[in-house]
């Protein structure tokens, strides 16, 4: 008997491959329902201005007085690993969203109590405070303010500036070292006014993205192509957390890049290759899964890389970098999603925890960077429902 195989299918070594023509016309099972009794939207209506800055409001106090015990062992108030990094980083989009000076004077007191250090052991999760830091200095860029960045700027010129070595160092190397690193480089462009900083960053990325970004699929595989694993089904098995690190990576680069930057392109290209290829997979619920090509091998909706997909389409409707007619709708979709996720006292479930790869994620929630995320969502959200994006 001879077997007949689709004219979209590949052959990968022993496995059929679905090439995103196909995949795009599959229609997935939904798993068990995104939220419990007590993680529902309500009757409240999830895109009016005020709704959407008390949410934000009610995830960013919970991570701000829960004991370390309740956000996986990490002190929001004192730490400056990665997880506080991102978490922080959350805590100044509520800032820019709300303008209430309390975040703003909270994240001042955690660098003064850190004395605006970054971690010393030079990689890639060690730099994500920075973006915090420089954040901060732009809320208020009084020259004696300069002290809020300098030491990431010393930190970063020594390895951007004087060892231009990207492929050498592992700030660049897996999905979600380009987000915790790469928007300080375009945030000290920005504070500076030095270009090298972007001629950096922009050969930095494209450095990284021959070993990590797969050109048919538009997705960015966790740490090199050789890695690429295939799912139980034949499919190539892309992180969706991963790809959301990668996404709000690429947003926060541009986001702080001038626009008329020369190779500001190069980066615009990947970003919105990836919106397209982002946008075909997600779930009728508005999460998306971990398995981002093979959303059944964990059915579970995972908000962690859902609050990444709404921030970065979302930033891109508002600077228009993509057509609202196409891209609203996910945006909708998601936000939705994402709401119906936090509870009345404002911890975020379903978020999947520490992990390289797909898998199951949880209603307990707890995620000090899916709270960052979703605050980062929710300022742009935000901004679009107060430009009347969702009553027109």
């Amino acid at each position: 008997m001879k077997t007949s195989i689709h004219p979209n299918c590949k052959i990968f070594g022993r496995a059929i491959l679905l090439t995103p023509l196909l995949l795009g016309a599959i229609s997935i099972t939904q798993a068990e329902p995104a939220t419990s009794p007590a993680q529902t939207a309500g009757s409240v209506n999830e895109f009016d201005p005020q709704q959407i800055l008390a949410v934000m409001r009610r995830v960013t106090d919970w991570g701000l007085t829960s004991p370390p015990g309740a956000t996986n062992n990490v002190d929001l108030n004192k730490g400056i690993d990665w997880r506080t990094g991102v978490f922080r980083v959350g805590v100044m989009a509520t800032y820019r969203a709300t303008g209430d000076q309390k975040y703003l004077q909270n994240t001042l007191a955690w660098g003064e109590a850190n004395q605006w250090k970054l971690q010393g052991r030079g990689g890639g999760d060690d730099a994500c405070a920075g973006q915090a830091y420089c954040e901060a200095f732009l809320a208020d860029p009084k020259p004696e303010n300069a002290r809020f960045y300098a030491n990431t700027q010393e930190w970063f010129d020594f390895h951007i500036l004087l060892k231009k070595d990207f492929n050498g160092w592992h700030v660049w190397q897996w999905q979600d070292s380009l987000f915790m690193g790469t928007p300080v480089v375009s945030l000290l462009g920005k504070i500076t006014g030095n270009q090298e900083y972007y001629d950096r960053l922009v050969t930095g990325i494209n450095d990284v993205a021959k070993i990590l970004y797969n050109p048919e699929y538009h997705l960015w595989y966790f740490k090199d192509i050789a890695g690429l694993k295939i799912t139980p089904w034949g499919n190539p098995q892309f992180w969706g957390r991963g790809n959301g690190w990668v996404m709000g990576a690429l947003t926060r680069d541009l986001i702080y890049m001038p626009k008329d930057y020369k190779r500001r392109g190069e980066l615009m290209t990947y970003y919105k290759d990836l919106c397209a290829a982002i946008a075909l997979k997600q779930g009728e619920d508005g999460f998306w899964r971990t398995s981002l090509y093979e959303p059944t091998e964990f059915p579970d909706p995972d908000a962690s890389c859902t609050t990444f997909f709404v921030f970065g389409i979302g930033r891109g409707i508002l600077e228009g970098w993509l057509d609202k007619a196409t891209y609203l709708p996910v945006v909708r979709k998601g936000w939705s999603a994402l709401v119906s996720a936090v509870d009345e006292n404002g911890k975020l479930g379903r978020c999947q925890p520490a992990s390289n790869k797909p898998g199951t994620t949880s209603l307990k929630g707890g995620s000090p960077e899916g709270c960052g995320a979703f605050l980062l969502a929710g300022e742009v959200v935000h901004e679009l429902a107060q430009k009347g994006y969702f009553t027109k």
